[in-house]
């Protein structure tokens, strides 16, 4: 009995079905400590410039007590997952994406620096190999809940940080200003590295507070819901401002359709848009090329964006190598390519697709996009099973990544703060469908989200299908 107590975890990590309550707290201990190094940026430098913060960073990526850990946090959580599957270990990383992040680590042996790509490359899979084995053994509900806890405790840390930020020791919280780039003097940040992480991250935020409201209607999720707003507003992040509202919409959209058995219809109308939006680009051609001609349109990314073109089309094929264009000192060819002196002390493409061909070319810009933009589309526009309250607010964290990549550089990155949240999504959604392609539908029903009061009769008088016909029951899938 001492022992049975003991195993036991506390109550609000061991949320939703549980057959090793140690095993379970291990793996929330493992999910929460990567959720807290990749996403909390508390970084003390001399001058607080951009330039400390990219060497930081570059110093980090070598760290080898970083190096010791995620080496510790990977044989804990494989060595957990074999014992509880009975040693048939499943990694819910799709083939595509185990292709590209072999591309990216092959790519390391042409890199500029292929010291600095191979650490990168094996970070993330790192990051990515015990985050995702710990998602699929802790189930949809738990996860959410622990991400749900993770964000509330970000937000008003940060908010706190930001009340107290006359205090030395709370000053990273708003940008200085003696910042390198005027434009973010004053704009909060929080505990993040950066107003451009800290406001992507409050979308995310908002999206899994407003589910929870709309679904629980706790007064706790509104409260919250208000200060994610208000911090939004604050970190003054113009990308995640003006997609916010947009991406709640397109998940409201696709639960419209999904709840009504509609996924055809959504897929069409998702390519009707596409379509619609590739015929307004050519009927506009013109402006658009005056439009990316003007180096200081969308503040300055414009400019970014020409210096990288001219050393894709030099090197179309196999790029700089995986994270060897822009932090690795004085090799790094944006040295040679910029087109104006302030995107020298930049760090970051602005673009994480343009990032992705630059330094993988475009074999590996193709497997990412294949992994992680078609293969979700494909599982949340067909969903094993149809969860469609849980599926709509991963969709609409899923889309807001894609979307801000198109201005912020963190696709194909687990190591980035709004990114890890996308990995989450669909991470998710591709372990529900391997255990539904299993039959594991008690499984599914025990760890679905949102979460309801278990009917008050046995268990095994409840009909449960498994085994190879499990795909064959409709009836049963929209119960998941």
């Amino acid at each position: 009995m001492l022992l049975q107590r003991y195993r036991r975890p506390p109550s609000w990590i061991a949320r939703g079905a549980s057959d090793d309550g140690f095993a379970n707290a291990i793996f929330s201990l493992v999910f929460l400590y990567i959720l807290f190094d990749v996403m909390v940026g508390i970084v003390y430098t001399a001058t607080d410039s951009i330039l400390d913060k990219q060497e930081a960073v570059v110093t980090a990526d070598g760290n080898p007590f970083r190096q010791l850990i995620y080496s510790t946090v990977i044989a804990v959580t494989l060595l957990l997952a074999l014992y509880r599957s009975n040693f048939r270990i499943t990694v819910p990383i799709s083939h595509a994406y185990h292709l590209g992040i072999a591309w990216a680590i092959l790519s390391s042996s042409w890199a500029i620096e292929p010291g600095q790509s191979i650490r990168r490359s094996l970070l993330m899979y790192a990051i990515l190999l015990p985050f995702t084995v710990a998602i699929h053994h802790l189930g949809a509900r738990r996860t959410i809940h622990l991400v749900y806890m993770f964000l509330a405790a970000a937000i008003v840390a940060s908010l706190v940080s930001v009340l107290l930020h006359s205090i030395p020791i709370f000053a990273f919280s708003i940008h200085p200003i003696d910042e390198s780039d005027p434009s973010v003097a004053g704009a909060w940040r929080g505990i993040f590295s950066h107003k451009n992480a800290a406001g992507p991250v409050a979308v995310h935020a908002s999206i899994l507070f407003l589910y929870h409201g709309i679904s629980r209607g706790r007064k706790l999720d509104w409260f919250l819901l208000i200060l994610t707003v208000v911090f939004l507003i604050g970190t003054r992040s113009k990308t995640a401002l003006a997609l916010a509202l947009f991406v709640i919409c397109m998940g409201g959209v696709y639960h419209f359709f999904m709840s009504r058995k509609a996924a055809p219809l959504f897929s069409s109308l998702m390519a009707f848009v596409m379509a619609f939006i590739a015929v307004l680009v050519l009927v506009s051609w013109s402006d658009v090329v005056a439009f990316f001609n003007n180096w200081d349109n969308l503040t300055g990314r414009v400019a970014i964006w020409q210096s990288m073109i001219p050393y894709i089309r030099d090197h179309p094929w196999l790029g700089s190598g995986y994270g060897s264009f822009w932090g690795i000192g004085d090799s790094a060819p944006i040295y040679r390519y910029a087109v104006l002196p302030f995107i020298l002390r930049l760090g970051t493409s602005h673009n994480g697709f343009l990032e992705v061909l630059a330094t993988t070319g475009i074999i590996g810009l193709l497997l990412a996009i294949a992994a992680l933009v078609i293969l979700p589309f494909y599982r949340f526009a067909n969903p094993k099973p149809n969860n469609y309250k849980l599926n709509s607010m991963l969709f609409a964290m899923w889309f807001f990544g894609i979307l801000q990549n198109l201005t912020e550089s963190q696709f194909f990155s687990p190591e980035k703060q709004s990114w890890i949240l996308v990995v989450v999504a669909i991470t998710v959604v591709q372990s529900r469908y391997l255990k539904y392609k299993r039959g594991d539908l008690n499984w599914l029903r025990q760890t679905s989200w949102p979460f309801k009061l278990p009917v008050k009769k046995p268990l095994a008088k409840e009909p449960i299908v498994s085994g190879p016909f499990a795909a064959r029951s409709p009836a049963l899938q929209s119960m998941y």
